[in-house]
Parts: structure tokens; C-alpha cells; sequence
């Protein structure tokens, strides 16, 4: 886990297996904090480390042609927890779009796999026409978020002030215009754009990424939220 703000710098690496911890802090925004972790890790395991053993590179996955038909059973919004991955059709492929990352080309493979580069990605449960899930090379699988079923949420229900005990900060979410608009202190307003299912990210051309997905109880009513960036997963807002 890793944190900057300004020229701070910090990392921590936890290695449960062998008890062992890495904290690192400095004031110096210039240091790779992630890489003086890992390096200090190495040192302190040094006997216990393995040679990594080379291995053949992977042969290139074959590539076949899909209709447009074919393509759009894929295609669709899917989510892990607070990641969402968007799967478009362009003419005669498909691309993916992972959190506000560019969209990057996939190449059919056929058997319902695709790839990107090294990455996989394989489809699952295509019997009622639509990709219902796909698993990627991490085996980390992601469900189709099935927006057209869901009726548009009413966003005025969202719109109050988070407050974060771990991060000592609060988050204050307004409607202006039809729209839910997110204030955080010292760093502005961002307009959030409705993906689905009680879940918002920042608009594509912002320069911070980040999603939420709000909290309900058994009646339906907002009770806290859940925040992603780039270099924090999950924190608890209510």
C-alpha cells in the first residue's frame, strides 16, 4: 500500500507467511517509494528467496474473426468489489476499458477468450445470449453490471456528507443539475458519472481517478459508501 501527497512519500509491505514488515516514509517526492520497499524486503529475505526459473515464452494465442453479433454478446460494464471494466465493440473488435484507464484492443482467441498482450480474459455463461461474467489472468472474476434492469436510481439520495475515520477527512456530495457533483477538501469538485447498481466514478477526462459505490439498508436507505483511487481500495465513508 503506498501514499503521497505533496513531496511525501510512504509504502508499507506485509509478508504474513514470514512475519515480516515494511514501512517506509520520507519527505523526498522524487524517491520510488514501492521500489525502496521492495529492494529493503529483498535484503532482509535474502536467504529465503528463491532463483526465479527462467521460463518458455508463451506462444502467441491464435487469433479468429467474430461478427458483430458475436462481439456485442460481450460487451457490457462488469464489476469486482469497487473496479469496473468496460467492454466495447469498434467495427470488428472489441476493447477494453479498465477503470478510467484508454481503451485497449482485445483479440478473440475463440472458446470465448480473448487477450490483451500477456493478459487474459475468458467469458463464462453466455446461455441467455449475453456474457454474464468474465475471468482474467489474475483469477479475479468480474459480473455484468445489468443497468437496463435496474430503474434510474433517485440521485438526490445519494447527496449528503461522508465522513472517514481512517482518513480523518470527510467528502461532501451535492445534486446540481440533474447531476452528483463530489467536493473534497483542498483538491475541488468532480462531477460523477452514474455507472450502475448504486456504483459512480469520476468523469473519463479527469485527471484523478476514482469510483464509489454507496451503502444501502434492508430499506433501502443510503447509509455510507465505499471509495477506490489510484492508491487506496475500498475505504469505508459514512
Amino acid at each position: 500500500h503506498g501514499g503521497a501527497d505533496a513531496g511525501y512519500r510512504s509504502f508499507v509491505l506485509w509478508f504474513p507467511d514470514l512475519h515480516l514488515g515494511v514501512a517506509l516514509a520520507g519527505n523526498l517526492g522524487s524517491i520510488d517509494n514501492r521500489e525502496i520497499a521492495l529492494t529493503a524486503a529483498e535484503i532482509y529475505l535474502a536467504d529465503k528467496l528463491q532463483p526465479i526459473r527462467p521460463t518458455r515464452p508463451d506462444s502467441e494465442p491464435r487469433s479468429v474473426k467474430l461478427s458483430a453479433a458475436e462481439l456485442d454478446r460481450y460487451t457490457g460494464k462488469y464489476e469486482l468489489y469497487l473496479d469496473v471494466t468496460e467492454i466495447s465493440r469498434v467495427e470488428d473488435h472489441l476493447e477494453i476499458r479498465e477503470d478510467n484507464d484508454p481503451p485497449v484492443a482485445l483479440v478473440a482467441n475463440g472458446n470465448d477468450r480473448f487477450s490483451m498482450g500477456k493478459r487474459k480474459f475468458v467469458f463464462q455463461e453466455l446461455d441467455s445470449g449475453k456474457a454474464s461474467q468474465f475471468t482474467n489472468d489474475w483469477k479475479e472474476t468480474f459480473k455484468r453490471i445489468n443497468v437496463s434492469e435496474e430503474r434510474q436510481p433517485d440521485f438526490s439520495a445519494y447527496a449528503g456528507d461522508f465522513w472517514s475515520s481512517e482518513l480523518e477527512t470527510y467528502l461532501r456530495i451535492h445534486l446540481r443539475d440533474g447531476q452528483l457533483v463530489l467536493e473534497l477538501h483542498r483538491h475541488g469538485e468532480f462531477p460523477l458519472r452514474y455507472v450502475g447498481r448504486n456504483l459512480f466514478a469520476s468523469a473519463s477526462n479527469q485527471s484523478w481517478w476514482f469510483e464509489l459505490k454507496f451503502q444501502r439498508d434492508s430499506k433501502e436507505v443510503v447509509t455510507g459508501l465505499r471509495l477506490n483511487s489510484i492508491l487506496f481500495r475500498r475505504c469505508l465513508l459514512d
